[in-house]
């Protein structure tokens, strides 16, 4: 046999085993199976991937097997070796998400994982119930990263392809390819591993996702500009908040998640050299993303204050206080209140048309349910709760409270415990196959993804321009 047919024989087999894998990974996501929890994640990636290994099966059957005589071996290898690249970029995408779900294989790792994905969960399950035009997205995959910062796909540029030589996506177009896959992404640092109080981080990094997933972006921005309009915020404040609306949103769901637990954590999060913290300053025009650690804090307090824990606010501001007497932007504090009724009040078309914590709240019953499971928990007493957000909460409260005891004791393996416990059955996304037309709509969104994942990988050149990407909301 000559060297292209062979060449062509070979290509045929390292195809093939995409294939073999993507259907080993549906397997282990059935029912009961070790990775039953993601069973809706790796079937959508699988559709979306498996798509690709058609389009490319497709380029190799009108090929070098049986080429025209006009074809020269020179042309046939040519084709060979741009195909295998293709090959190469698609399990480039694939090994983005596999390399983080065999972290759930590691014994190490795979209990604080479960918790943090079923927290992620627990925090994002209510914006899908409600969102209008049933966004086409899943459930936030969270996984241990170098970073020193959490993050979400859709916001950071920490996410990179794998470092390959000569790659086909740069950077910046990879961070494309991730953006129209149906599956965001959550980091958190490797050393929050053995550190179950900082979890509630994760629940920032949701409301990212929720904001993103469910195009929040246009009403968080007309709710914000129309009440520093009618409530008199100065002109030259204003567009600051703007900037830093999609962090201040993101803490605004952290305490819609786990309460005066999450400002607490992010307190401690935020805590530096004091002299660091009341000397930051942000300056016009270019305000950056952020507010001040100063400003996030005292806005998670006002939040606080403002859905039923106003003594908790007073304490936690006390105690924020009394390490960080001051800060450079002072006058801002004056907005608190205004930015954070806005963004309550809604009203949110995209969920349900009404109050945000109307849709997604953590109550004070919850908190008082958090604060009886962190003692459960230090005395060794039986834990009594089963919500993933007052698990979460109840770590927090437990450090707060006796920060030795609950390092030097069982309570953080106790509450661990707990979780695993409370996990609820079946699968973490949308039972979408029960129903027919919504299953049609997931599906054509995804072919529509693969095509143009495929048109990114046709020409391995890189001269095909990056275009519009797919949305996921219409599938056009």
């Amino acid at each position: 046999m000559d060297l292209p047919n062979r060449k062509t024989i070979e290509i045929r087999r390292k195809l093939g085993a995409l294939g073999n894998e993507l259907e080993h990974w549906k397997k282990v996501s059935e029912a009961n199976g070790p990775f039953a929890k993601h069973h809706t994640q790796i079937r959508r990636l699988a559709a979306i991937l498996g798509r690709l290994q058609l389009e490319i099966q497709k380029r190799i059957d009108a090929g070098p097997e049986s080429p025209p005589a006009s074809s020269s071996p020179i042309r046939v290898l040519a084709a060979c070796r741009a195909l295998e690249r293709m090959i190469l970029e698609v399990h480039r995408i694939w090994e983005f998400f596999r390399s983080k779900l065999v972290l759930r294989e590691a014994t190490r790792f795979r209990d604080y994982l479960l918790i943090a994905d079923e927290l992620a969960w627990a925090c994002y399950e209510p914006a899908l119930k409600r969102g209008q035009g049933s966004p086409s997205r899943e459930p936030p995959l969270v996984f241990f990263n170098g970073g020193s910062n959490p993050f979400v796909m859709s916001r950071r540029s920490s996410f990179q392809a794998e470092a390959v030589p000569g790659e086909v996506f740069n950077t910046p177009e990879f961070k494309e390819v991730l953006k129209v896959l149906p599956i965001p992404v959550v980091g958190i640092p490797w050393f929050q591993a053995e550190f179950l109080p900082e979890l509630l981080v994760v629940a920032h990094e949701v409301g990212h996702a929720v904001e993103d997933d469910f195009s929040l972006t246009a009403t968080l921005g007309r709710l914000l500009d129309t009440a520093m309009e009618t409530r008199g915020v100065p002109v030259a404040r204003r567009p600051a908040w703007r900037a830093w609306l999609g962090e201040i949103f993101a803490d605004l769901w952290g305490c819609l998640a786990a309460g005066p637990a999450f400002a607490g954590a992010l307190g401690d999060f935020l805590a530096r050299d004091p002299r660091s913290v009341t000397s930051e300053q942000r300056l016009a025009p270019t305000w950056g993303s952020y507010p001040i650690d100063a400003l996030r804090f005292l806005f998670s307090a006002t939040v606080l204050q403002k859905t039923g824990f106003a003594p908790e606010a007073a304490a936690l501001r006390a105690n924020w206080t009394q390490v960080y007497a001051d800060h450079a932007m002072p006058e801002f504090e004056a907005d608190l209140p205004i930015v954070a009724d806005a963004l309550l009040e809604g009203p949110y078309p995209e969920l349900g048309n009404g109050r945000l914590d109307a849709a997604f709240s953590f109550t004070v019953g919850h908190h008082r349910e958090a604060e009886t499971a962190a003692k459960q928990a230090l005395r060794r007493q039986l834990i009594g709760a089963r919500d993933p957000r007052v698990l979460a909460a109840a770590a927090r409260l437990a450090f707060e409270r006796e920060p030795e005891n609950y390092a030097a004791g069982d309570a953080q393996e106790r509450l661990i415990g707990a979780m695993k416990d409370a996990q609820r059955g079946g699968v973490r996304g949308k039972t979408r196959w029960r129903d027919r037309r919504e299953t049609e709509r997931i599906d054509t969104v995804d072919q529509h993804t693969a095509r143009w994942l495929f048109t990114r990988l046709a020409d391995v050149g890189g001269d095909v321009p990056l275009g519009e990407t797919p949305s996921d909301r219409t599938g056009s």
